[in-house]
């Protein structure tokens, strides 16, 4: 279905530029840029994952690669307004 939707929005992009160019057409070329950007998205949905360091398809012997755990949100808010209070002084007026 990506497949088919790139390559429509691609062989659409070609008449719209030109009708966007040829008649000065302030529409036409923001569809034109609208094809274009849906197909490069969707041309870029096609290239994949690349192999890295976060990646555990990528098997170099070592151990497998545990997920991190969830993000502890309470704990960071307590922290964050704890270290604001902290930094807190007085304001001396200018």
């Amino acid at each position: 279905m990506v497949t088919i939707i790139a390559a429509v929005t691609t062989l659409a992009f070609i008449p719209a530029v030109a009708i966007g160019v040829l008649g000065q057409l302030i529409f036409i070329k923001g569809c034109a840029y609208a094809l274009v950007v849906v197909s490069g998205v969707h041309w870029a949905m096609l290239l994949g994952r690349r192999p890295g360091r976060d990646d555990p398809s990528d098997d170099d012997g070592g151990d497998s690669v545990e997920p991190n755990p969830p993000f502890d949100w309470d704990s960071f808010e307590r922290d964050f307004w704890d270290e604001v209070r902290r930094r807190q002084r007085d304001r001396i007026p200018a």
